[in-house]
């Protein structure tokens, strides 16, 4: 990586109550990701989601009383709306870790926004909004580090059905389509539409709800833990990321983001005290799914094989975590695609250059034949 290139760590969890082992994960993750940068340009990023209003001080303290000597954390909260306060009192967290002094001698300048319930897409769901919205929603930190700006977004959307999921992303993505270099990360709430009927079939229709029967899913939890106990299912993996709700409908490749490939098993759900798939809640199953989400556009690159899913107790989700690089020349550029086009022009270029060294070699063999022969010729004509 280049000297001058911002190394980024993002580390995401819906979060749920604070417990010590829970914030020990968290902080374990911090530490093995400073002892494996190579960067002094780093930036750490922890983004949390429905987090325990009255925990989040205590969250705080732990964090700055485990950080190393020389760093230095900037916080925000998504405060929670006093219309259901008493009802439902978690808020969005983010914290921006960065080593001080900061090369350059240049500040980390963060603007904190929060997006309220009005920047949900109008649905005939509004109950649904009505009782999740304020729990959720988008906590955006527009950031300047070394003259360079870039947005974090950490979001919680609500879930209801396919139509309304939809139109969640989709107003999501508008509020950020004119901003350059930006990562979201955070609870998607996207399912996986697979179930015990397409394991054995190569048929695989399942409505995306929140809802459906326990004895749809009984087979593929029993899968899921098997594969959660030995870490090696691809087949599984690659079929449960086909049929992710969010990888179908395009979004992410509509509105010019990316996201490396998926490797890891889903983050949801989890039973929050043993850290097995658990797919059910009450009398009511749920599906399986990639919930957990972090994606890019701009001049962002990610780390090959860093996207992962880490195994934290404590929710009913798991963490997911990736490296990134962001890109701080003029030439350089994010993107996955485009550095596919690159790949492949460069393929050509040197297809090319060693088809006109080729030419050029029989070109010149042509001539050191002809100069020969006119050399011979001359010889003989003197001889005469």
């Amino acid at each position: 990586m280049d000297n001058m290139d911002i190394r980024f760590h993002i580390f995401t969890w819906n979060f749920g109550t604070s417990i010590p082992d829970k914030l020990a994960c968290v902080m374990k993750d911090f530490t093995s990701a400073i002892n494996t940068s190579n960067s002094t340009n780093s930036i750490y990023v922890i983004g949390l989601q429905e987090v325990a209003k009255s925990e989040i001080e205590t969250i705080t303290e732990y964090i700055k009383k485990n950080l190393p000597t020389m760093y230095k954390m900037e916080r925000c909260i998504k405060n929670v709306s006093k219309l259901v306060e008493k009802f439902q009192p978690y808020a969005l967290v983010t914290y921006i870790i960065y080593k001080s002094p900061i090369p350059l001698n240049e500040p980390v300048i963060v603007n904190f926004e929060e997006i309220s319930i009005s920047a949900y897409p109008k649905t005939n769901v509004s109950n649904i909004v009505s009782n999740q919205g304020n729990t959720k929603g988008y906590l955006i930190a527009n950031c300047k580090y070394q003259g360079h700006h870039f947005t974090l977004a950490n979001i919680h959307l609500p879930f209801f059905n396919a139509d309304f999921t939809k139109e969640s992303v989709t107003a999501l993505f508008k509020n950020l389509k004119d901003v350059n270099n930006v990562i979201i990360f955070g609870d998607f709430n996207t399912r996986s539409q697979y179930n015990d009927k397409c394991i054995d079939s190569t048929v695989c229709d399942v409505e995306f709800k929140k809802k459906v029967p326990v004895d749809s899913i009984t087979k593929l939890e029993q899968n899921l833990n098997k594969c959660n106990e030995i870490f090696k299912c691809p087949i599984l993996v690659e079929n449960l990321t086909s049929y992710d709700y969010l990888t179908q409908s395009r979004l992410i490749n509509d509105y010019s983001y990316n996201e490396s490939p998926i490797t890891f098993l889903p983050s949801y759900k989890i039973n929050k005290n043993t850290g097995k798939y658990s797919l059910s809640k009450g009398e009511d199953g749920r599906l399986v799914g990639y919930a957990d989400r972090i994606i890019f556009k701009g001049k962002f690159s990610a780390k090959q094989d860093s996207y992962k899913r880490i195994k934290c107790k404590g929710n009913d989700h798991y963490p997911i975590a990736l490296d990134l690089e962001f890109t701080t020349n003029t030439t350089g550029g994010n993107n996955v695609k485009r550095k596919q086009r690159k790949s492949r022009k460069s393929r050509k270029q040197r297809k090319s250059r060693k088809q006109r060294k080729s030419k050029r070699l029989i070109k010149y063999k042509k001539s050191i034949r002809t100069r020969k022969s006119r050399l011979k010729n001359k010889t003989h004509v003197k001889k005469i």
